[in-house]
């Protein structure tokens, strides 16, 4: 046991025996069990590093903000503390305190987190608590007023987490506006978790009546069992379950029609303000009319959103269909959420549906199988970005990943662009060399396709492994992308181009007017006494 141990162990004792003085007519166990409880995410090592009076200082607010919640709603308070102000202690600094006292439930912290994010506080430090609480019953005079803490679950106790987070000092406009947007997300995690049972059962239903109706879905036998086994997969907690809608196709009518079914909508779908009841396909973009027409059980898509709810990314939907007796899609069901973090390190290969497309792909590689060639291609694929896997088609699979897997021993950057099948987004993939990326290289491509793709948002990611490369993966939201006009070729040169590194260019200008040789002599001894003003301003 660690010496910081032992002193962070001390000093929760020190500070549980300062709370007991100050609060000396409360029940001693429970004070106890709150400075345990409170601390219990921090580290005893952690907690030896933190000033005496700024820790005390933060418990004893949690401790009085604890006391009473008299409404299930959410309870949230900021506290403002300036440097030189009056009360000021040593040591001090100005500052935001959040705290935010609810039901527990997943997802709080990282979904809290990214509300502030988004109104760009900037968080310093986050204690999150979970305490089992007895509250006076409602309709009493003293409704919601803590009662005791026990030890642990109860017939009359509420598991309330108990959240606080630093954060740099806020004005009173900011800390409304913040305060709103956390009260939005905490609705959003509500909703999901709240339903999330709703919609797995759906997922099952879903499930069963494909499996009923098997004689009359337009695929294989194969492509139905795979189908069905993907459905088991996602509900293996390969999913996380945030919202659902339910849509019919009308063909009763001389233009037919895509209808919302009332009261199907769960979770975040709920709150969905741009969604509408019933919209005719002729209205709907060639992409989408496509994909909701398809005859294929199973369907990816990126939402428009991004999700308030555990990550801020875009949603990702999962469109399963149901057939008429004619095998015409009749119903589409829309699961709305976000792959679980196990699924980005799944072997390809062991995921259903998945399989299948990566199988076709090495099938037609025309590679040898079992040899070095399709190992090489496997592992392009593996280490692909899941949510692309999903989306992308076999075709543009098989072109991608084996130009990727032919630029291995070479250092040239590729660019690699698709568009999605909605008509939301772009999704570039960016191989640059390790010794030339940087983030500096990284915003020039991103500023270079943002342009040209006539991008409003951007998301990236970046990957680096044992190859030679380190890839980019930007999804560019574009508002109107049928509208767009781009040459990806035209683009790649540009960008390489843009990136290539200075000393690269300086040896193609020496080898125009040297033998290789004297060339090679040359930019070995010059290289490097160029200053990186003079590599700005010149080029060779």
């Amino acid at each position: 046991m660690s010496a910081k141990y032992l002193l962070g162990y001390e000093k929760l004792m020190q500070l549980s025996k300062r709370l007991g003085k100050d609060y000396s007519k409360t029940n001693a166990v429970d004070l106890d069990l709150f400075v345990t409880h409170y601390f219990a995410s921090t580290s005893r090592s952690d907690l030896s590093d933190r000033g005496n009076d700024p820790m005390y200082d933060n418990l004893k607010q949690a401790w009085a903000f604890y006391q009473e919640r008299s409404a299930s709603a959410p309870k949230i308070e900021f506290l403002h503390f300036d440097t030189g102000g009056q009360g000021e202690k040593k040591g001090q600094r100005s500052g935001t305190r959040i705290l935010v006292l609810q039901n527990d439930m997943p997802f709080l912290v990282d979904s809290i987190s990214q509300a502030l994010t988004r109104c760009s506080v900037i968080i310093k430090y986050i204690n999150n608590s979970v305490l089992y609480s007895e509250r006076n019953a409602r309709g009493s005079k003293s409704a919601g007023k803590l009662s005791i803490i026990p030890p642990s679950v109860t017939e009359d106790s509420t598991r309330e987490a108990l959240i606080c987070l630093d954060c740099v000092r806020l004005t009173v406009n900011e800390s409304k506006l913040a305060e709103k947007e956390i009260r939005e997300t905490l609705k959003h995690v509500a909703a999901a978790v709240k339903d999330y049972p709703a919609m797995c059962k759906q997922m099952l239903s879903v499930r069963a009546a494909l499996e009923k109706s098997a004689a009359t879905v337009p695929a294989s036998p194969t492509s139905h069992n795979e189908s069905l086994e993907f459905i088991s997969w996602m509900l293996d907690d390969h999913f996380t379950f945030l919202g659902y809608e339910k849509y019919c196709i009308n063909r009763k009518v001389r233009d037919p029609s895509i209808e919302l079914q009332e009261k199907s909508p769960l979770g975040v779908s709920k709150f969905k303000k741009d969604i509408k009841p019933k919209v005719k396909l002729s209205d709907l973009s060639m992409g989408a009319r496509d994909l909701i027409l398809k005859k294929k059980i199973c369907n990816f898509a990126k939402s428009g959103t991004r999700s308030k709810v555990h990550r801020p990314a875009y949603c990702d939907y999962v469109l399963i269909k149901e057939f008429d007796s004619n095998g015409e899609v009749s119903v589409e069901h829309r699961f709305l959420g976000l792959y679980t973090s196990s699924v980005y390190f799944q072997e390809v290969l062991a995921i259903p549906l998945l399989r299948r497309k990566v199988q076709a792909v090495l099938e037609k590689s025309g590679f040898a199988q079992n040899g070095h060639n399709i190992k090489d291609l496997l592992q392009v694929i593996n280490v692909f970005p899941r949510d692309e896997l999903f989306q992308i088609s076999s075709s543009q699979l098989l072109h991608t990943s084996t130009e990727i897997a032919r630029i291995q021993d070479l250092r040239t950057s590729r660019l690699f662009i698709r568009c999605d099948l909605y008509g939301n987004f772009f999704s570039c993939l960016v191989y640059v060399p390790k010794d030339t990326f940087t983030t500096k290289v990284r915003l020039t491509i991103q500023q270079l396709l943002q342009r040209r793709l006539q991008a409003e948002e951007v998301e990236f990611t970046t990957y680096s492994s044992e190859s030679a490369f380190t890839r980019i993966h930007l999804i560019f939201r574009v508002s109107r992308i049928e509208q767009v006009i781009y040459d990806a070729a035209a683009i790649e040169t540009e960008m390489v181009s843009l990136i290539k590194p200075w000393e690269e260019n300086f040896s193609r200008a020496l080898a125009v007017q040297h033998s290789d040789v004297e060339a090679s002599k040359l930019s070995a001894a010059y290289s490097d006494c160029f200053s990186e003003s003079y590599k700005e301003s010149y080029t060779p």
